[in-house]
């Protein structure tokens, strides 16, 4: 009876193994989102949900691309959780949400806030936690509906260029890391920047910045070019909104929060202000070094830098003598720190912790920052900062000097 009762055994794991999947879902039956953005827009149902999915298998082969626009999906609801349930009104497929990497918001509902928001992907399993926020000044609808150079779908498009310009930072800017930081001390948190730009009209701006003459065109036989740019970061206050940050400020902040990897600074040469020399600058540490004083809060940073020589058209500049050297990585400090004040006094004019010296202050001595922490926000812009920063010139190149020229 043991050895039957034994034999029963294996037989029923064996049919529970063997039983399939009981909840696959056909592939040809989905439609696959690569990515999401919401609005908020006037009338009874306020909230509009855009998707972007792969486009269906039934087109035609051969076409190397299908359709010329990406295949987006409407809906809307008077909550996040019913414009999601009514994706079904527009299409026969089941919405599939695990694999989007991209999450864009429209400005306008950035600024009422970003909580419900956030509390409805993270209640769902389908939404991963390591997507990237994007907050746009158009809609989220303009933006999924736009096309991408290179890439016939725009969402696929944005997360090559977060990879490429914000790498290795860009693990920093995604759902999980924004959420955690709106919960920390500080309360702040960063997001990506996407805008629409008419590539004509940056087009004749560069050739005007370039010194050329631009014609004038008629307007009614310009076809309009419209191109994605992934360009400075959007700042939260709690869950809300507070402003953007320029490429410049941008920069500057990473240095704060210790991301800097190959950024390019640009130096004069010594006897020629039409001529420079170009250095990759890699972070190798920060410290932050609060000042807890009831009277007076100050952060002491310091900042250190591994320096690559990108590009050398000084000929009289020589990296191996020591006098030149040391004055280079002089320069390097003073642009370093001009860039990272730059970035601090714009932080500090739109209100928000962004360089988390809260989270600072609380690691210092938790007891003191429970005392000051109820008015921290209106004393943040009032921290005494000292900045500190140390770059060492390491590796010249392929090449040694610059080359001379007759």
């Amino acid at each position: 009876m043991t050895r039957i009762a034994l034999r029963l055994s294996y037989m029923f794991i064996i049919l529970l193994m063997i039983a399939g999947c009981w909840d696959r879902q056909e592939v040809d039956k989905l439609a696959i989102v690569i990515g999401l953005g919401i609005d908020v827009i006037s009338g009874p149902e306020p909230f509009l949900i855009t998707a972007q999915v792969v486009s269906p298998s039934t087109q035609k082969s051969g076409q190397d691309g299908g359709q010329d626009n990406p295949f987006v999906i409407l809906a809307q609801g008077k909550t996040i959780s019913e414009a999601i349930r009514n994706f079904s009104k527009d299409t026969p497929r089941k919405m599939f949400f695990a694999h989007n990497n991209i999450i864009v918001i429209g400005e306008k509902l950035a600024k009422t806030g970003i909580q419900d928001f956030m509390d409805f992907l993270d209640r769902s399993p389908q939404f991963r936690r390591n997507a990237w926020l994007m907050v746009t000044p158009k809609t989220a609808k303009e933006v999924l509906q736009s096309k991408c150079d290179l890439q016939k779908y725009s969402a696929i498009g944005m997360k090559e260029m977060i990879y490429e310009r914000y790498h290795p930072f860009s693990n920093k800017m995604q759902r999980k890391d924004t959420m955690s930081r709106l919960e920390g001390p500080s309360a702040a948190a960063l997001a990506l920047k996407v805008d629409i730009l008419d590539e004509n009209q940056l087009e004749s701006k560069k050739l005007k910045e370039a010194g050329n003459t631009v014609q004038n065109l008629d307007k009614n036989s310009i076809t309009i070019m419209k191109q994605l740019r992934i360009s400075g970061l959007s700042v939260f206050n709690k869950d809300k909104f507070a402003g953007y940050l320029n490429d410049a400020e941008s920069q500057g902040l990473l240095w704060f929060l210790g991301e800097h990897k190959e950024y390019p600074i640009r130096l004069s040469c010594p006897n020629s202000e039409q001529k420079y020399i170009v250095f990759l600058l890699n972070q190798t540490n920060k410290k932050l070094k609060p000042v807890l004083d009831h009277q007076q809060l100050g952060m002491k940073v310091e900042i250190g830098n591994n320096a690559i020589v990108s590009e050398n058209n000084c000929p009289d500049l020589s990296l191996f003598n020591q006098q030149d050297k040391t004055k280079l990585e002089q320069q390097l400090n003073l642009a370093v720190k001009k860039q990272m004040m730059q970035s601090l006094d714009r932080v500090k004019e739109l209100g928000t912790d962004v360089v988390h010296f809260a989270d600072a202050f609380y690691q210092e001595n938790p007891a003191e920052w429970q005392m000051l922490a109820h008015s921290y926000e209106k004393r943040f812009s009032e921290i005494q900062v000292t900045v500190d920063v140390k770059s060492r010139i390491r590796l010249t190149g392929m090449t040694s000097e610059a080359h001379t020229r007759n």
